[in-house]
Order: structure tokens, then C-alpha cells, then sequence
């Protein structure tokens, strides 16, 4: 347990990046671009904060890469295990912010190992093996919907 240490727990999205700052119990909600992210980096390095958060790939990837350029030492939590945390501590409501607050409560609970480093050549295969799934569910959705084709010029048209 890291009682002693700043842990931030940080809930990310799209848009936003929702930090919660344990055991100071200060919130603060930054947009997830490169002023964000430079803004977290450093709140983290100037507390030397042990930081924890949620796996949202793709939008977790860039401030995880900025953590790992500035030495830092963060835990991606698994989103199912955060989840049965947040419950068997009752907090059950879901919002951005008290998802931050749990993820570090969690990273002060637990004794979360740091995630290590991944080399950029297994990024990219996991970004092509990624977007090859993507691509191998639309073709299936899309022969499904033509089977389904009312109108037969439709069909025709579109199989060629």
C-alpha cells in the first residue's frame, strides 16, 4: 500500500482527461490533446505520483506514450477488475469523475504492478491486427445485409 505517495487516477476519454489526486482528494478535468497530456505528465512528475489507469485504447495511447517518455511509472488497469473494485467499495455511480477517484483508490488498495514498456514495432502490429478485425466484421455485416436485399437491382449493383 503506498500511503505516503501521490496516486493519480486518471478516467479517460475522447475528449477529456478526469484526474483524481489521492490522498489530496483534488479533481480536475483536462481535455485529452497535447496540452492535456503535457499538463498531466507534469503534475505527475512534479508529485512523483504512481499513476492508474483505465486500458480505453485508442485513447489512452498517447498519454501512456508521454508517460513512458517522461520515466513514469503508471499501472492500465484491466477495465473488468477496476469495475469489481469500484463495486466492492460502493462506489457505484459512473461518471468521469468518480471513475478517476476510483482508479486511485484503487491504485492505493492495491498493490498494482507498473506496466511495463511496449516496443512501437508491437504497437503498429497491434494497431494493423486492429483494423484488420474492423474491417473482416463490416465485410460479414455487409454480406449479411445484402442476403437480406429487398430490391434486386440493389444487390446486383453492390455484389460487382
Amino acid at each position: 500500500m503506498m500511503i505516503d505517495r501521490t496516486v493519480l487516477g486518471i478516467d479517460i476519454s475522447g475528449a477529456h482527461l478526469d484526474v483524481f489526486a489521492h490522498p489530496e482528494g483534488r479533481a480536475r478535468r483536462l481535455t485529452n490533446d497535447a496540452d492535456g497530456i503535457a499538463a498531466v505528465t507534469a503534475l505527475a512528475a512534479r508529485r512523483q505520483a504512481f499513476v492508474v489507469i483505465e486500458a480505453t485504447a485508442p485513447f489512452d495511447q498517447p498519454l501512456i506514450r508521454a508517460l513512458e517518455a517522461a520515466g513514469l511509472v503508471f499501472h492500465r488497469a484491466n477495465p473488468r477488475r477496476a469495475r469489481d473494485f469500484a463495486r466492492s467499495a460502493g462506489l457505484l455511480a459512473k461518471t468521469d469523475a468518480v471513475d478517476a477517484r476510483m482508479l486511485a483508490l484503487y491504485g492505493t488498495a492495491l498493490a498494482l504492478r507498473p506496466t511495463e514498456k511496449v516496443a512501437p514495432a508491437r504497437l503498429a502490429l497491434q494497431g494493423l491486427v486492429s483494423r484488420r478485425d474492423q474491417l473482416v466484421a463490416m465485410r460479414k455485416a455487409e454480406r449479411v445485409r445484402l442476403r437480406t436485399m429487398s430490391e434486386p437491382c440493389i444487390a446486383e449493383v453492390t455484389s460487382r
